[in-house]
C-alpha cells in the first residue's frame, strides 16, 4: 500500500506544479480553506456566501433524503455484514473502507462547517455504496432482497427528485433576466473602466453577463477582499449589511472618531462612479441615496434595483 500511496503523493504535487503558478494556487487554497475557517471563529463576523455555513437539516432531508437512505443503508451493511467482505481483494477492502471513511468526514462537514463539502460527501458515498452493493448482489441468497431495496428506491426518486427539483427551481432559481435593465443601462451610458460600487458581492454574476465593460467592487467571497485590505473590507462591510448609510468605518469595532463619510469613502477609496444595489436587501442605503440627490443622481430606478451616479 505505501508504493500506491507515494504514487498518489507524487501525482499531486506534479499536478500542482504543473499549474500555471504553483504559488499562486497554494495560496488561493489556504485562503479559501484555512484563513476562511480561522476568520468564521473570530468574534466579529465577515461576510460569508450561504454555502459557507452548516447544511440546514430541513435542507439535508429535503434534498438528500433518497440518497442518505441508501448511504445509511450501505454503512449498516458494512458494519453488520462484515464477515461478507474478508474474502475480497485488499484493494477492493481499502475502496470499501476508505469511501466510508471520507464519505462520512465529508457529511460531517457538510451539517457542522459548510454545505459545500456535499460536493465531495456526494461522490464518496456513491462510490461506498457502489461498492458495497457489488458484494452484497454476488450473494445469491441476499440478491433478492437487495434488488427489491434498490427498485424501491429507484422508483421513489424517479417520483421525488423531479418534484423537489420542481419545488427547488420555483423558489430559488435566478431569472435570466436578473439586473438586465439596470446593467444594460450602465453598459450603454458608462464608460470603459468604470466602477460600479455593488453592494452585494453576490449580485456580479448577473451584472458582469449583461456589462462586461465595467469593473465591480466584488464578485468573489468576500474573504479574499478582506486578505487583499481589511480595512478597504470593512468599509464595504457595513455599507452592504446595511448597518450604515451616511458614515462607515474601516475596523470591526469602532469609535466615533474612526467613522468616515460614505461619499467621500465611494468617491476617493473606492473611486467609484456609480452605485449599484438591490432596494429590498439594502433599504437603509436606498434611502440614504434618495435622500442625498446633492451627491447622488438616480440614474435607474426598477421594481427591484437602482442605479446611482456619484457626483
Amino acid at each position: 500500500m505505501w508504493r500506491e500511496g507515494l504514487i498518489l503523493l507524487a501525482g499531486t504535487i506534479t499536478g500542482w506544479l504543473l499549474r500555471p503558478n504553483p504559488v499562486g494556487s497554494l495560496k488561493l487554497a489556504y485562503i479559501q480553506v484555512v484563513q476562511l475557517m480561522l476568520e468564521k471563529q473570530n468574534d466579529f463576523s465577515l461576510l460569508f456566501g450561504r454555502e459557507l455555513f452548516p447544511l440546514a437539516p430541513q435542507t439535508l432531508f429535503q434534498n438528500f433524503s433518497g440518497f442518505m437512505l441508501l448511504w445509511l443503508l450501505a454503512v449498516g451493511v458494512l458494519i453488520w455484514s462484515r464477515h461478507h467482505f474478508k474474502n475480497q481483494t485488499l484493494q477492493f477492502r481499502t475502496l470499501i473502507y476508505s469511501g466510508m471513511i471520507l464519505s462520512v468526514i465529508f457529511f460531517l462537514l457538510t451539517i457542522l462547517v459548510a454545505r459545500r463539502a456535499h460536493d465531495f460527501w456526494i461522490p464518496f458515498g456513491t462510490i461506498f455504496i457502489a461498492a458495497i452493493f457489488s458484494v452484497i448482489m454476488a450473494q445469491a441468497k441476499l440478491r433478492p432482497t437487495v434488488a427489491g431495496i434498490v427498485v424501491l428506491v429507484f422508483f421513489f426518486l424517479l417520483v421525488y427528485t423531479p418534484w423537489r427539483n420542481s419545488i427547488s427551481l420555483e423558489e430559488r432559481a435566478i431569472s435570466p433576466d436578473k439586473f438586465k435593465e439596470a446593467a444594460l443601462w450602465l453598459k450603454n451610458n458608462s464608460q470603459p473602466g468604470d466602477i460600479v460600487f455593488n453592494l452585494r458581492w453576490s449580485d456580479f454574476p448577473m451584472l458582469f453577463f449583461w456589462n462586461d465593460k465595467n469593473y465591480y467592487i466584488g464578485g468573489m467571497d468576500p474573504i479574499f477582499q478582506y486578505v487583499y485590505n481589511p480595512e478597504m473590507y470593512w468599509r464595504f462591510h457595513y455599507l452592504s449589511a446595511d448597518e450604515v448609510t451616511k458614515y462607515t468605518c474601516p475596523a470591526p469595532a469602532c469609535t466615533k472618531e474612526m467613522l468616515e463619510d460614505t461619499y467621500m469613502v465611494l468617491k476617493n477609496n473606492f473611486k467609484a462612479k456609480y452605485v449599484f444595489l438591490e432596494k429590498q436587501r439594502n433599504p437603509l442605503i436606498y434611502y440614504y441615496l434618495e435622500s442625498t440627490p446633492e451627491n447622488y443622481q438616480k440614474k435607474i430606478d426598477t421594481v427591484a434595483e437602482a442605479v446611482y451616479e456619484i457626483k
